[in-house]
């Protein structure tokens, strides 16, 4: 009972709440059938600027989404999710990922 009474035991749980949140609305969003391409490549941007974001006291813990965001990240075919999004009319003009491609070099 003692881990109840420590404030870091509840920054720790306010923290992976904040990881967990912006999670769950993308896999919920992501779930809809007329999902497009576009759609997860912004969802993509926002989770990796909130990972980036994060203002965390805990160090190791971002560490490690960082590194788990990083390796996914790796994975995907970014000139088809780059065309997709250029080529989306709904999203043409957006400027919502220029900061985040831009600091990830």
């Amino acid at each position: 009972m003692s881990i109840l009474r420590c404030r870091t035991f509840y920054r720790n749980i306010e923290d992976l709440q904040t990881i967990l949140e912006p999670i769950k609305k993308v896999v919920v969003t992501l779930e809809h059938k007329s999902t497009t391409l576009v759609e997860c490549f912004i969802h993509l941007v926002k989770l990796g600027v909130m990972i980036k974001e994060f203002p965390s006291g805990n160090i190791l813990f971002k560490e490690q989404c960082q590194e788990v965001f990083d390796k996914r990240w790796g994975q995907f075919n970014f000139e088809l999710y780059l065309l997709a999004f250029f080529l989306h009319p709904q999203h043409r003009g957006m400027h919502l990922f220029s900061r985040f491609i831009s600091s990830r070099g």
